[in-house]
This record gives C-alpha cells, sequence and structure tokens, in this order.
C-alpha cells in the first residue's frame, strides 16, 4: 500500500472531484436503498457463511463470493449493519481471497477457486441493541455491490448470533 494514508487520501479526494476516478469515490457509508435493488435479479454473488465471535470483543466473519458477470471472485467484501429505517451503514472493507475448491468444483469453474474470503473485526457500537450484520460483493470496476446471502443478528447482552436469510 501507499506509505502515507493522508496524502493518497488527499490526491484521490482531487481526482475524484475533477472526475478522473472511476468508479468515483464513494461519498456516503450508506448504502442507499437503490444500492439494495440492485442487488435483486444479479444472480447468485456468494454467501456469508459463518460469523463467531472469538476471544474478547473480535468477531471473524467468513464466507464466499464471485461476480457472476466478469466469472471471477469478487475485489472485496462491505460489512455493515442495519438501521432503524431498514437501511444498512457500511462498517468495515474485507480484502483478499482464501482458495475455496469447493466453490470451483461446485460450479464447475476452476477460476472460482480463490473466492473464499475471512475477516476480523471489532462489533459497531449501536447502542447495545441486537444489531443486523450483512455482507455485499464489491466490484471495484463499477462500484456497484451485490449483497450475499444470509446476515446474522448479534446481541452482544446474551452472547447470542442467530442466523437470518436476507
Amino acid at each position: 500500500m501507499y506509505p502515507n494514508l493522508e496524502a493518497l487520501t488527499r490526491y484521490a479526494t482531487r481526482l475524484d472531484r475533477h472526475g478522473l476516478l472511476s468508479p468515483g469515490l464513494r461519498k456516503s457509508l450508506s448504502i442507499e436503498p437503490d444500492e439494495l435493488r440492485q442487488t435483486e435479479g444479479r444472480g447468485e454473488c456468494g454467501w456469508f457463511e459463518l460469523l463467531q465471535r472469538t476471544a474478547g470483543e473480535i468477531y471473524i466473519a467468513k464466507g464466499w463470493t464471485m461476480l457472476t458477470h466478469q466469472r471471477e471472485p469478487a475485489d472485496g467484501i462491505v460489512l455493515a449493519y442495519e438501521e432503524a429505517d431498514g437501511s444498512f451503514t457500511i462498517f468495515d472493507l474485507a480484502m483478499g481471497q482464501i482458495v475455496r475448491p469447493d466453490v470451483a468444483q461446485a460450479f464447475r469453474w476452476s477460476r472460482y477457486v480463490p473466492t473464499g474470503w475471512e475477516h476480523s473485526f471489532i462489533l459497531p457500537q449501536v447502542d447495545r441493541k441486537p444489531i443486523k450484520l450483512a455482507a455485499w460483493a464489491l466490484d471495484a470496476n463499477t462500484g456497484q455491490l451485490c449483497r450475499l446471502r444470509k446476515a446474522y443478528v448479534v446481541n452482544e447482552q446474551v452472547s447470542e448470533i442467530r442466523e437470518v436469510e436476507r
């Protein structure tokens, strides 16, 4: 990565302001309703297979993703929590790929071997109420998000993680 994050942020902001980044920088951490609708009908883009709490306040999320229109793994995974109004707010970005020969075998496509992902994070503080977490596959070429199957509700007060479908 670029050694000076402040300089990189400044350069990217300037380039974006002049329309020289494509796609442009995201202006908000909120996943808007129109972005949620874009996910519908885009086909299978992966699964948010597991969420577990490890030592302390660290959580680990795992799954697999693919960009079906490009027939390759997603460029990143966006993790978000649900707000009271049903919108989602991004709180983390997972990068990197893990070998998943089971996914490649299931889809009969060897390019799907590196579709796995795993990411550790600290749960965002949201009034200590139960919090719903979901994940999206990121296409860095278009900036579009595709929601992964399964989500989780975490209730820290009773140390419970419950799997839910979309």
